[in-house]
């Protein structure tokens, strides 16, 4: 899936959510899985510390991925399925 206007949009967004808040905490919930590959794809580039959640993931690594979201300062974003 490529960047779209939509994507860009959510970019922007968070930037500017990221740059009012710097300790913020921020949930990106889409409906596709590919869409979540581009979010991560835009948090690595950026160098925004982030983590995925999605029903295909083990309980285990679902479970890793609250907790790294919850504890861990550098994880600022939680991009999750709907799924």
């Amino acid at each position: 899936m490529l960047r779209s206007a939509k994507t860009g949009a959510a970019e922007a967004q968070i930037a500017a959510w990221l740059a009012d808040d710097p300790d913020a905490k921020i949930i990106v919930f889409t409906q596709f899985i590919g869409m979540l590959k581009v979010m991560s794809r835009i948090c690595s580039e950026r160098e925004w510390g982030h983590t995925l959640f999605h029903g295909g993931m083990s309980f285990d690594s679902r479970d890793n991925a609250i907790q790294n979201f919850s504890k861990d300062q550098d994880t600022k974003i939680l991009c999750a399925s709907l799924k």
